[in-house]
Formats: structure tokens, sequence, C-alpha cells
């Protein structure tokens, strides 16, 4: 499906009046999650996702690691910001850099600069 239909027919998902189980919509994000536009992608994060985070690794590999996925750079981006480590860059361990994974890849030069030396040791 293209990615309009694919936006149109998860605007009509109605999760908790459908009585749709929160697994079954995890499952549909991830397979179809990144024909969503942003805000879709955001309002699933807030509403859904929260409790879900667990499961960002799976996120990661479906999207970021699979050639046969197209994500646009805004949707990438954007996804990345939402698993950054809730400190500054500039306080960085390796704990944080390992918890990015491959979401490291929305970091700017300048966010990249300020991870301390120590972090990638």
């Amino acid at each position: 499906l293209t990615p309009v239909k694919v936006q149109g027919i998860w605007d009509t998902l109605n999760p908790k009046e459908d009585n749709i189980e929160d697994k079954t919509i995890a499952d549909l994000f991830f397979s179809v999650g990144n024909k969503l536009d942003i805000l879709q992608i955001d309002e699933f994060y807030k509403k859904t996702f929260s409790h879900l985070y667990s499961k960002r690794h799976e996120v990661e590999e479906l999207w970021i690691h699979n050639d046969n996925v197209e994500l646009t750079w805004p949707v990438i981006r954007y996804i990345s910001k939402l698993h950054f480590p809730k400190v500054s860059t500039d306080q960085w361990g390796q704990k944080e850099l390992i918890d990015m994974g491959a979401f490291g890849v929305g970091l700017t030069p300048d966010q990249l600069k300020k991870i301390p030396a120590a972090a990638f040791g």
C-alpha cells in the first residue's frame, strides 16, 4: 500500500474503542509505521508506545537495519530523537551510546562532538 493509503487506514483505527490490544497495534505499527506521517508516529509514541519502550530495538531492527524499508530523513531524525537518552550528550557514557543503537544516525555533528571521548572506549 502507498503511504497515503496506510495513513488513511491508520487514522480510522481506534484501539481503545475497537478493543485492539496494545500488542496488536504495536505489531501493526512495526510493519507499516514507516509509511505514517510524523504526527501519526508522534501520537502512537505518546499514546501506545510509551509503555512499550523496551521494544525500541524492534523498531531499530525493522526500520533502520532493513534495506527493504524506505524511511524519509525527517522520520528517521524524528524517531531517533524520541530514543535519545534524557541527559545531554556531554554527559553520555557507554550506556547511553549502546541504548541509542542505530538511532545514533539522528545525532547532529554538534551533538556528536559533545559526547565525551571516554564514552567510546
